[in-house]
């Protein structure tokens, strides 16, 4: 552990009490100077820290900031840990590293610059205002299968969202999370198919989940259907870590049993499409129909206007008003 981490640590454990810079020197066995240089670096990555002369230095508690190093204390899973402050896009970046993978892999980001969702499209993804994260696994499953794993992530952050904050989610078939009918959670999986065998070589479920509201508002393209967990940016100390820990830890445990499909009850209780009226878009066409259930492979059954029935594996559903 870096001595900027193990600062952080002692501040934390002593949060909103001063700590000489003397105490921290003697405690983790450095100098004065590098103290000093930790605390100068947590203050760059954006730690509210108070340094008062001859009193020392205190940590605020309107911090919440990723750290690796909280990340891998808080994560009981065995998995390697990349943090970045921004990434073109952690899913990207998870894909390249894919061919080599060797044990699960959590890719973390304050930031991405090319946030990608389902259909090619962007997905929104602003500083400081949410956390996005990609899980690099190699599921033992046929590739017909993988649709268990977009499901179990959506069943996972509900889950993780409703202990945490206590508002009710609900999903819109396959990956949209949703409170109070405005999105606030998409996930993205992709992945690499054997064509010899049908089996997955790697998967990436990649999540982007939006915490705070941005202070100038979300984009007008989608003004009217996002949202975040906090209606506010007031900060939630620690909360990201913290999320994001909860999230990979639940979904591990999940993860082992998914070809028992333990989460198919939780998803469809939580779904808002059966029973509604869509349009299906598949293929560059669009047709309405109306959802008549989910059934065990988790295909939304659809029956269309002109009474043909479809169990849809893919493609895209718009709910109508």
């Amino acid at each position: 552990m870096q001595i900027k981490d193990q600062v952080l640590q002692k501040l934390e454990e002593n949060i909103g009490i001063y700590i000489s810079g003397e105490e921290l020197a003697l405690n983790l066995n450095v100098s004065r100077t590098a103290i000093w240089k930790a605390i100068k670096h947590l203050k760059a990555l954006g730690y509210d820290i108070e340094g008062i002369s001859n009193r020392g230095y205190k940590l605020t508690k309107s911090d919440d900031i990723l750290s690796e190093a909280k990340l891998r204390k808080l994560i009981k899973a065995d998995v390697n840990i990349v943090c970045f402050d921004s990434i073109d896009s952690t899913n990207t970046y998870a894909k390249k590293l894919g061919e080599k993978l060797i044990k699960q892999t959590l890719i973390v980001a304050n930031y991405q610059m090319q946030g990608r969702g389902r259909m090619g499209r962007n997905f929104y993804s602003p500083k400081d205002m949410g956390v996005y994260f990609s899980l690099l696994l190699k599921p033992q499953i046929n590739a017909s299968k993988s649709i268990n794993l977009t499901t179990l992530a959506a069943v996972t952050v509900a889950e993780v969202t409703e202990e945490m904050i206590g508002k009710k989610v609900s999903i819109k078939w396959v990956n949209d999370l949703l409170i109070d009918n405005k999105k606030f959670c998409g996930i993205l999986t992709e992945g690499s198919i054997s064509m010899e065998n049908s089996e997955l070589n790697y998967v990436v479920v990649g999540i982007g989940v939006n915490i705070y509201k941005p202070k100038k508002g979300y984009p007008k393209e989608i003004e009217n259907i996002a949202t975040s967990l906090f209606d506010g940016t007031e900060r939630q100390y620690d909360f990201k870590n913290n999320f994001i820990a909860n999230v990979v830890n639940k979904f591990n445990i999940l993860y082992r049993e998914i070809e028992s499909l333990s989460h198919f009850n939780a998803y469809k209780e939580r779904s808002i499409s059966i029973g509604k009226i869509v349009d299906v878009i598949k293929l560059n066409e669009i047709k309405k129909a109306k959802v008549l259930d989910l059934d065990e492979n988790f295909s939304l059954v659809v029956q269309y206007e002109n009474g043909d029935v479809e169990h849809l594996s893919s493609g895209e559903i718009s709910i109508r008003n």
